[in-house]
């Protein structure tokens, strides 16, 4: 009988090792996992600001379409410089109401690092209310600015341009 309970014993004791030995094993995987995560976290600088001026010129185009297209060409100053070439596709209605989508393709220097992203400018307005969201693609970034993510916002004052633009690389 005294054997029998040593051999549950053991049996019990080598269970609750191989147990315990496995919760070891997983708690070392998920503590490397939220190290791995963390470090890339690091890697990422944390949210910056850049913000300048730029200069935009529109070309319509002569489509035969209800909604208005134009060729957009910018020249950026400030912490961006560097030129923004794209397409436009607008439409305003008679109520004046309004809507506009753009993809603009960067390239030149954010505070002294080369490369380019694409922007994605998304604009709406009615009589009551107007929206406008500019956002970097993700993925889109090359050179230097490879990792960039963010959003730009668009200032209009007296007839000129400037922006901010919050990013992460």
């Amino acid at each position: 009988m005294k054997q029998i309970i040593n051999i549950v014993l053991i049996i019990i004791t080598s269970i609750s090792s191989q147990a315990f030995s496995t919760q070891v094993q997983y708690s070392q995987v998920q503590l490397n996992e939220i190290k791995i995560n963390q470090i890339h976290k690091n890697n990422k600088e944390k949210v910056m600001t850049a913000k300048g001026q730029f200069a935009i010129n529109l070309t319509p185009q002569q489509d035969k379409n209800p909604a208005g297209r134009m060729l957009i060409d910018k020249t950026y100053s400030g912490d961006l410089t560097g030129t923004g070439i794209g397409q436009m596709i607008s439409k305003r209605t008679e109520t004046s109401s309004a809507v506009y989508y753009a993809i603009e393709e960067f390239s030149g220097q954010l505070k002294g690092k080369s490369g380019s992203f694409t922007l994605i400018h998304r604009g709406a307005m009615n009589k009551e209310s107007q929206s406008l969201e500019v956002v970097i693609l993700a993925g889109s970034g090359e050179g230097e600015l490879s990792n960039i993510s963010g959003t730009l916002q668009i200032i209009q004052e007296n007839g000129s341009h400037s922006y901010v633009l919050d990013y992460e690389l």
